[in-house]
């Protein structure tokens, strides 16, 4: 979660419940929150203290958000297969190359460039 930028978050407040919506940069919810009623969309009732992938969106590209006292609605496109899998695959390229990435330790000094 330390790379994903939310570009719009909405919360609702109520006497039995408080949760929220975000959307990042590439049209991916998450919710957190109360969840007694199922409204986070993530299949159960369980409340979730940070934000979680709402993954029954996946192949959608959410354009806007808004909430209920109990519900959410969300705006969007469907992702083509095509462009699905070339996203699962930049994805993964990524991950590839931050594994090659040489990682910093508090114990490791930094080197000076000659």
């Amino acid at each position: 979660m330390d790379d994903v930028r939310f570009d719009d978050i909405s919360i609702s407040k109520t006497e039995e419940s408080t949760f929220a919506i975000a959307k990042d940069l590439n049209g991916i919810l998450y919710s957190w929150g109360s969840n007694t009623l199922g409204q986070l969309g993530l299949g159960d009732h369980t409340d979730r203290p940070l934000p979680t992938r709402v993954s029954c969106l996946k192949k959608k590209n959410v354009s806007k958000i808004k909430l209920g006292s109990n519900f959410v609605v969300a705006l969007g496109q469907d992702i083509s297969e095509s462009a699905f899998m070339k996203k699962k695959q930049m994805k993964e390229e990524r991950r590839q190359l931050a594994e090659q990435v040489p990682r910093l330790s508090a114990t490791q000094p930094l080197r000076e460039r000659p």
